[in-house]
């Protein structure tokens, strides 16, 4: 347990404020405040092909939270942990040299093994993913695995404070905030550059200006698309989220759409960029629960068929139709509308499902 102020690790702050102390021994009269700051530990990824990510370097992260809690003037007797992950703290010295009714603000460093952090598709998956986006705008897989990467994780790990205030008449009080972590997807020595092949020199022969045309007009300088979930198991109907990635050589006024499987496509969208930034809009799809073709028998209901998609983001210049149409590489998806169903009365049936509710479909920031 450190309680320096100098340690550069997560600082997540669980506050509970004082207000005005009520007329019931023990009771808990703060409002709860949660913060954080940058400050972030590391989850190292390993590629040992030097062609794609593989493996977790599993260690101990540590992470500094800021505790602020008070007990009413009639309590005689104060209690604080705080939970993350796998470790829960039992802060005994909290209340050290705190009077009855005063509030108190202190530090401590918690570590906590590396275990089911929420980041889904989780650590290796997330930098396959960028790594794969990287190469689609046109960085050589070798160098981005040669040189490694960073990524930022919000809500990878949640720290809960707990606070028991008095010895006869108890009352506790819960709250939570979200921990952050850096996804260190390490650089390989083992990615190389391919070995160049000679090409014989033949003569070329130019293709007349008049003929060569720019796709969007040459504006856009690459569009990615990312699938959230692309492998999904579980009960239909469902919404599979398109996350798109376009970065603009110089502004333009741009329609985006999402094509797909079984000639799908989504409603077609406008975006106005007037900035370098890269814009992530975002929409779904909803994939509905196939039927079945057979009957139900003694071993259970027929399997319903898995729906194998595909996906990719086409854009296009909507004040200049004539300059054509960019699109990024297809995607694939997986839907198994297939959930573990209660055996109900020594036989086996799908459960009905409801329909969720619905996303908006209107393009959105995307969030890291």
């Amino acid at each position: 347990m450190d309680r320096s102020a100098a340690n550069p690790l997560v600082l997540a702050s669980i506050s509970l404020l004082m207000s005005a102390p009520p007329a019931l021994g023990g009771e808990v009269t703060e409002k709860v405040i949660i913060e954080g700051t940058d400050s972030k530990p590391t989850i190292k990824v390993k590629s040992t092909d030097g062609k794609s990510y593989q493996t977790v370097e599993s260690a101990s992260l540590q992470f500094k939270v800021s505790v602020h809690a008070a007990c009413n003037f009639v309590s005689t007797d104060r209690e604080a942990k705080v939970t993350i992950g796998q470790t829960t703290k039992n802060l005994s010295g909290f209340w050290d040299g705190v009077p009855k009714g005063f509030s108190a603000v202190k530090l401590y460093t918690i570590a906590t093994p590396y275990m089911n952090p929420n980041i889904i598709p989780g650590p290796v998956e997330a930098c396959n993913l960028r790594l794969q986006e990287l190469v689609q705008q046109g960085q050589p897989a070798w160098k981005v695995l040669h040189d490694g990467f960073t990524l930022v994780k919000s809500g990878a790990y949640e720290a809960k404070l707990t606070v028991t205030c008095g010895a006869v008449d108890k009352d506790k009080e819960t709250t939570s905030t979200p921990l952050h972590v850096e996804l260190h997807c390490l650089p390989s020595n083992l990615a190389k550059a391919p070995t160049p092949t000679p090409t014989p020199t033949r003569t070329h022969t130019p293709t007349p200006a008049a003929q060569r045309v720019a796709p969007v007009g040459g504006k856009i300088s690459s569009v990615s698309l990312t699938v959230d979930p692309p492998d999904y198991k579980g009960t239909c109907p469902t919404n599979v989220k398109f996350h798109a990635h376009i970065v603009a050589a110089e502004p333009i006024k741009l329609g985006w759409m999402i094509e797909g499987d079984g000639d799908y496509q989504s409603p077609k969208y406008t975006l106005d960029i007037t900035t370098s930034t890269p814009k992530n809009p975002s929409t779904f799809r909803t994939i509905e629960r196939p039927s079945t073709t057979g009957q139900l028998t003694g071993g259970g209901p027929a399997k319903l068929p898995l729906v194998q998609g595909w996906a990719q983001l086409r854009v296009w210049d909507t004040e200049k139709p004539g300059t054509g149409s960019l699109r990024s590489t297809r995607m694939p998806f997986r839907v198994d509308c297939n959930p573990v169903s209660p055996a109900v009365g020594g036989s086996i049936v799908i459960a009905p499902t409801s329909t969720p509710k619905g996303l908006s479909a209107q393009p959105s920031p995307r969030r890291p």
